[in-house]
């Protein structure tokens, strides 16, 4: 069990002909309906764990390829510093020295979201933290959870280990605060911070791959959209109608813009401006969602079981080759130093001279052997003079 280039190179194919599948899923509602928004979620899991851990198994074959590969292998052993320092290990000098950058930018990052009190004026709100409380009785959760009023323009939620819902400084109906409420705390329930927290992880190592930011904004979507359904699947029409109205209010009487760059990239947001594609994909997500009975939950999570366990067997199976150049050795390099032929037992002894083991054939030729095939051929019944 090893890793090398190819490994990874092997691990980046598999993830990113997945992610194209995805991405083609993902841009149609039919499909994306069909498919289900969950086992995207899945899928998406199987690409980051696939890419963190590009190892050769025993069961590994080689599948020898010519083209690209060669060309980039020849560049990475070319020497480039003082014509000894191969392209390959500046390259990895390069990957390591802008994955540490990022990764301090994503601590600092993760810091400012965890203490929002720093840099925000922010107040407890009561009516949010009693909705809540209402919530979280229902679902049986004891865990301490606060809400805020803050000047920020969005409602969002933050935090891992003490979660934090922070609302923008406006006025809400009881209606509205228990919708926007309940989207945070199902984010909450989904672990999407800490989701987030990995993929934003998973791209300061592997920043050089454009498919990495492709999986993010995915999957990001992805997040906004299984915390919709799951808001709306026990909700009329009527109700998923005030619930979208609420996202609208809440865009409506937003203070000021809002700059999704300034934001900790760990922080759920009720919306994201600048994105109405997506935002518009989410309205008509949400209208056309069938509220699943009990025994259609029961047939959903059985399906969801079987395609697991079929995307654990492919994922295992994506171990079972990696994908390595094929060079062709020049003809003018290819040389023959010892000729094979078969000698008869009878015609040949075996003579030790000093430490020094021989063949002897009877024209007299002395082939030299070491001890190890000496004592073999002893073994096999040759005779020894």
């Amino acid at each position: 069990m090893n890793i090398t280039a190819y490994s990874v190179a092997t691990a980046w194919i598999w993830t990113s002909l997945l992610i194209v599948i995805m991405c083609t899923i993902q841009q149609n509602r039919k499909t994306l309906h069909y498919f289900g928004v969950r086992n995207l979620l899945i899928l998406y899991g199987f690409c980051i764990l696939r890419t963190i851990v590009p190892i050769e198994l025993p069961i590994t074959r080689v599948i020898p390829v010519k083209g690209v590969y060669n060309i980039v292998t020849r560049f990475c052993v070319k020497p480039l510093i003082g014509a000894w320092i191969p392209a390959g290990y500046v390259l990895l000098v390069i990957w390591g020295s802008v994955t540490a950058v990022k990764l301090c930018i994503l601590v600092k990052d993760y810091w400012i979201s965890n203490h929002m009190f720093c840099y925000f004026p922010i107040q407890y709100d009561e009516s949010g933290q009693q909705v809540l409380e209402k919530l979280q009785r229902e679902h049986g959760d004891h865990r301490k959870i606060t809400v805020y009023r803050t000047s920020l323009t969005v409602p969002m939620e933050t935090g891992i280990w003490h979660s934090r819902i922070l609302l923008p400084d406006q006025r809400y109906t009881q209606q509205q605060l228990y919708y926007i409420i309940r989207h945070e705390y199902f984010h909450i329930l989904h672990h999407d911070t800490a989701t987030k927290l990995i993929i934003n992880l998973w791209m300061c190592i592997f920043w050089w791959n454009p498919v990495t930011y492709v999986l993010s904004r995915n999957m990001e979507n992805t997040l906004e959209l299984n915390c919709d359904l799951t808001v709306v699947n026990s909700l009329d029409h009527v109700k998923r109608a005030e619930y979208l109205s609420t996202i609208l209010y809440v865009m409506k009487n937003r203070k000021k813009p809002l700059d999704n760059k300034c934001l900790p990239k760990s922080m759920n947001a009720l919306y994201k401006l600048h994105n109405d594609a997506e935002l518009v994909k989410r309205f008509r997500m949400i209208s056309e969602c069938v509220n699943m009975t009990e025994t259609a939950q029961k047939r959903h999570k059985l399906q969801l079981r079987i395609l697991s366990a079929v995307y654990m067997i492919a994922f295992f199976l994506s171990y079972c080759f990696v994908i390595q150049s094929k060079f062709e050795v020049p003809a003018g390099d290819m040389t023959k130093e010892v000729d094979d032929y078969y000698i008869e037992p009878e015609k040949i002894y075996l003579r030790q001279n000093g430490n020094v083991y021989e063949v002897v054939t009877e024209n007299g030729e002395v082939i030299i052997i070491d001890e190890e095939t000496a004592m073999s051929m002893k073994e096999l019944g040759l005779e020894r003079k």
